[in-house]
């Protein structure tokens, strides 16, 4: 019997043992579960959050992908502006060019008109000084 006590006082303290042994083993396991479920939320949270800044990007992406848009179409509606108002620029140089030239040859004629003016002025005086001359010596004929 007493073979017996000791056996069961042996298998009891084995038993106490294994308890104590899964006791501790199940007080760790919940400290990890309590541990591994408050990551979780932490990284639900940390989810939650990269979701919602992903989607505040995605939105502010979307507005400026629009405002490239817009810009896009203003840069290409000004470069057209530049194009016509190079072309207006370059024909309105040309028109210039062409009227200074005009302008010059017709200072020229101005100026060759004047001059043949003040030669022909020049001739009458000499034809009305001539006639004059001419004229009194006539005169001078038939007064005898």
């Amino acid at each position: 019997m007493e073979q017996e006590n000791r056996s069961v006082r042996d298998s009891n303290f084995e038993l106490q043992s294994k308890a104590r042994a899964a006791e501790t083993a199940t007080k760790r396991m919940q400290s990890e579960v309590a541990d591994k479920d408050k990551q979780l939320r932490i990284m639900t949270d940390q989810n939650s959050e990269l979701l919602r800044l992903l989607e505040s990007e995605e939105s502010l992406t979307t507005q400026l992908q629009g405002e490239v848009a817009e810009l896009r179409a203003e840069l290409d509606e000004l470069r057209q502006k530049h194009s016509t108002l190079l072309f207006t620029a370059k024909t309105h140089e040309e028109l210039a060019t062409k009227a200074a030239k005009e302008g010059q040859l017709r200072a020229e004629e101005i100026r060759l008109l004047r001059v043949e003016g003040e030669q022909l002025k020049q001739q009458n005086t000499g034809i009305y000084i001539y006639c004059l001359v001419d004229n009194d010596s006539e005169r001078d004929k038939y007064k005898c």
